[in-house]
């Protein structure tokens, strides 16, 4: 069954997925370049812990290129949560793609500083992309937009919500930050966030 379409994102009229199979069903497409410039764009921003401000800020930007629904949250100087939200047509269940900006290390370290992969300067060797903070977990925030992107791209429209945040810690307790987050409808509040977590860290790296 073909799945009902939605609005194509601004700037991209009169595209749709080609659907080879004819089968109807949308053909759902990861642009790898847009993914890796995605990724590259987030090394390039310096968000230690505690210092994460930056990092909420392009992770607004790129939710507002898609028309998501965005929520900012000032939780001290220089951290911020930013929530991106891609309303559904409504009666699903809502996702959640969970992940912290914050990275590990600073690459200031003096055992660090001139050790190529923990600096903020993404390169591509061996097709592989490195940087400070793409394994934990740039690299999977970058993957969260691109999913909502692609779903945009191919016209899929979803019952539920997927939620896509930018948090200063790991987790639930960004999901907790929000969710007490007085300009939040008070439905919300009441309730969990998400019916769906998902989390994509690896915690052993920058």
């Amino acid at each position: 069954r073909e799945l009902p379409g939605c609005d194509p994102p601004a700037g991209r009229e009169g595209s749709r997925p080609h659907d080879e199979s004819g089968s109807g069903v949308s053909i759902v497409t990861i642009d790898r370049d847009r993914l890796v410039d995605t990724a590259s764009r987030m090394i390039g921003v310096h968000s230690f812990t505690g210092d994460e401000e930056a990092m909420a800020r392009l992770m607004v930007e790129l939710f507002e290129e898609r028309g998501l629904q965005v929520q900012w949250q000032q939780v001290e100087d220089n951290r911020a949560n930013a929530l991106g939200t891609w309303r559904g047509q409504g009666g699903g269940k809502t996702l959640m793609f969970n992940g912290h900006m914050d990275t590990s290390y600073s690459g200031r370290e003096p055992w660090l500083k001139d050790v190529p992969g923990f600096q903020p300067d993404p390169f591509i060797e061996d097709g592989r992309l490195y940087g400070l903070g793409i394994s934990n977990m740039k690299g999977a925030l970058a993957c969260y937009v691109e999913a909502v992107r692609a779903l945009q791209d191919a016209r899929v429209a979803l019952a539920g919500d997927v939620m896509t945040p930018g948090g200063i810690e790991a987790l639930g307790v960004a999901a907790a930050r929000f969710s007490d987050d007085p300009t939040l409808p008070e439905a919300r509040r009441r309730q969990q966030l998400a019916d769906w977590i998902t989390v994509s860290a690896q915690p052993l790296f920058a």
